[in-house]
């Protein structure tokens, strides 16, 4: 089974773990029912966590990784690398 990482996808599993063993400087805040949790590392990296999604901000690799089920951009103008993306006119139901 291939790894989530070489897959391009955020690992939430391990996200949580390492937010669980933050260093000293991190600042974050964890729900202590459900353990969704927000951190700064001292690196300048943000990560959201929840139990089934994530986002991490990376700014020593340049890139903004989101993890899932669903995705919705609510925009009337998507662009990706360069590239304007054609977007629905409407809104559509889920």
């Amino acid at each position: 089974m291939l790894e989530p990482e070489r897959l391009g996808m955020l690992d939430i599993d391990r996200l949580k773990e390492e937010d669980a063993y933050a260093s000293s400087d991190t600042v974050g805040l964890v729900h202590p029912k459900n353990g969704a949790s927000i951190t700064i590392e001292d690196d300048g990296s943000i990560k959201v966590v929840t139990d089934l999604m994530g986002i991490a901000i990376e700014p020593d690799m340049g890139r903004i990784n989101i993890f899932a089920p669903k995705i919705n951009f609510i925009t009337p103008e998507l662009t990706v690398n360069g590239k304007k993306l054609e977007v629905g006119g409407g809104r559509s139901g889920s």
